[in-house]
């Protein structure tokens, strides 16, 4: 065998090994874990929004809605992790209730941004009550961005939690194709599945401050 044949070769049964060695760790981590409350008041039929692998530690909570200057605390020896989450219907962006995608979310502790890992998936042909009471059958979207932090990453003390979200595209009679803050323009819908329940408070603007205490 000359020397090029056997450099292919041996390339092949490389790749071939990397592929074989890959497929159980990509098997394993991607079956899906439930994280979120259970169901979702929207959800009919009861499926959860968001199925993502579930990660270790406190969860430092910014879903649902918590409103501006919520705070609450966690231990300094334990991991912890933030998660910023957003899912839509195609109905609700053909209806103007919601700009669709792109959608920018940010995280600020203190002043400074952290970075965020970010998933996507698609709901195909699920049956969803609406805060009009009216079930329909849509294709939802579903967007997660999360951030781990090791034990000690926090200082004991307060700390500043700042979240962000921001639309692009024009809703809800709005012809801005700039960069903005998303904000709620919805009110009212079936008592329990509102649509402050669905977008948080009526004229929420999703650009919140928050304290987080370390103890």
């Amino acid at each position: 065998m000359n020397r090029n044949k056997l450099l292919k070769l041996t390339l092949c049964m490389l790749l071939m090994a990397s592929i074989f060695s890959f497929f159980p760790a990509a098997l394993a981590d991607s079956t899906p874990e439930e994280w979120g409350p259970k169901p979702w008041p929207w959800q009919h039929g009861g499926a959860p929004a968001y199925r993502f692998k579930k990660p270790q530690g406190n969860w430092i909570g910014l879903w649902p809605f918590l409103g501006p200057g919520a705070d609450w605390g966690i231990p300094q020896d334990e991991p912890s992790w933030i998660r910023i989450g957003w899912i839509v219907s195609d109905f609700e962006i053909e209806a103007g209730w919601d700009p669709g995608p792109p959608y920018q979310f940010r995280l600020f502790i203190d002043g400074e941004e952290i970075p965020m890992k970010r998933w996507a998936r698609h709901y195909k042909n699920e049956d969803v009550m609406f805060p009009d009471g009216v079930v329909r059958n849509v294709d939802s979207r579903a967007w997660m961005c999360m951030a781990s932090f090791d034990p000690y990453y926090f200082e004991i003390g307060p700390h500043e939690i700042r979240l962000q979200m921001l639309v692009k595209k024009p809703y809800f009679g709005s012809d801005s194709k700039e960069w903005r803050f998303y904000e709620n323009h919805l009110t009212g819908g079936t008592p329990g599945n509102s649509f402050e329940d669905w977008y948080g408070p009526a004229g929420l603007v999703w650009d919140q401050s928050h304290t987080l205490w370390i103890f």
